[in-house]
C-alpha cells in the first residue's frame, strides 16, 4: 500500500453474508483526512457470526495501520458494541478472538485510536469491498480502488447521498 503522508487515517469495515453458503466477509477502506484512496481490503471469513466479522475487521484495519505505520486511525462502524468496547478498551470477544483482541490492544498504546458510529446506509464503499470478499479466499489488499468500488468512492467524495436498495 501507498505511504500514508498524513497523520491521521480513517478504517471502514463492513460485513456480508452469503446466503447460499453463510459465508462472511468484512471489507475496508483507508483513506487521509482529504478523502484520498490510501488502500482497501477484503476479508473472506467463511461462516462465523456478523459479530466476529466486525471485530476481524477492526484487527485487520489495526495492523494494516500499524504495518503502514499511521500514528492515527478512524474506526467507523455501525456496530455500537465494538465501538464501545474499543473506547472502554473491553470487549467480551469469542474465545477463539480473544488472543487476538490482546494483540489489538498492544498498538493501541502508540496509535491514537478514534471510533465512530456509522448507519450501515452511510458507507457504501466498505459495504462493496465486504461484498468482493465472496469473490476470494482470505484476505485481499488494494493500493488502487478495485473497479466496483470507484464510483461510489466518487459519489462518497462529492457529498452525494447513499440509499441503500436492499
Amino acid at each position: 500500500m501507498g505511504t500514508c503522508s498524513f497523520t491521521f487515517c480513517e478504517g471502514e469495515h463492513r460485513r456480508s453474508i452469503k446466503r447460499e453458503s453463510w459465508s462472511i466477509c468484512s471489507g475496508g477502506v483507508f483513506r487521509s483526512p482529504f478523502g484520498t484512496f490510501l488502500g482497501a481490503f477484503s476479508l473472506s471469513l467463511g461462516i462465523q457470526t456478523s459479530y466476529y466479522a466486525e471485530l476481524m475487521a477492526v484487527f485487520q484495519a489495526a495492523d494494516i495501520a500499524e504495518t503502514e505505520r499511521w500514528s492515527h486511525l478512524w474506526i467507523e462502524s455501525d456496530s455500537t458494541y465494538v465501538i464501545n468496547g474499543i473506547q472502554k478498551k473491553h470487549i467480551d470477544a469469542p474465545t477463539q478472538l480473544k488472543n487476538r483482541w490482546n494483540i489489538f490492544l498492544q498498538p493501541m498504546e502508540f496509535m491514537k485510536i478514534k471510533c465512530s458510529d456509522i448507519l450501515r446506509e452511510g458507507n457504501k464503499v466498505a459495504d462493496a469491498l465486504a461484498n468482493l470478499g465472496l469473490k476470494y479466499q482470505g484476505l485481499q489488499l488494494w493500493d488502487n480502488p478495485p473497479e466496483e468500488i470507484r464510483k461510489l468512492l466518487l459519489d462518497d467524495g462529492c457529498g452525494h447521498p447513499n440509499f441503500r436498495n436492499s
